[in-house]
């Protein structure tokens, strides 16, 4: 098995301990297909795409692959007129998805499964369906620097 499944797991531990209150999403890719009770407030991790990162100096059998994972936070939206309350729930979910970037980049080896994990961005607060406006939704993307054993 490759280090992607062992670092998207370890992405779902680390995530689930810095927002314990939140639910995580089985279906990372259409958020509309996964329960209204997980998108109450949930979480869901992805993978993206991956490149090579070329070789590690002085071992020829080792090489290196940078892979972009997202993390995916949902919350309820109360469609209310009241501009300090909307404020309030896109502040909220933006606070929280700093506080899974403030873990990743303190904890980025993720036990020794990866050698970097840097921030790429944020997709900003935003309704999971426009129409209905009750879901509020951002994501976090993430260059996650591994090694894989050729040999």
């Amino acid at each position: 098995m490759s280090k992607v499944s062992e670092i998207f797991d370890s992405l779902v531990t680390r995530v689930s301990a810095v927002l314990p209150s939140y639910t995580h999403m089985p279906d990372a890719y259409s958020l509309k297909s996964n329960a209204n009770i997980d998108l109450f407030k949930g979480f869901a991790v992805g993978i993206g795409p991956t490149v090579p990162a070329g070789t590690q100096e002085g071992f020829c059998d080792k090489y290196m692959f940078d892979t972009i994972y997202f993390v995916t936070v949902s919350n309820d939206y109360n469609i209310i007129t009241n501009t300090d309350s909307r404020n309030a729930d896109e502040k909220s979910i933006t606070e929280d998805l700093y506080l899974v970037t403030k873990d990743l980049l303190k904890n980025f080896r993720l036990g020794g499964l990866t050698v970097d994990i840097s921030f790429n961005d944020t997709s900003g607060p935003s309704y999971l369906n426009e129409d209905e406006k009750r879901f509020l939704i951002s994501a976090a993307s993430y260059r996650v620097r591994y090694q894989e054993n050729l040999s």
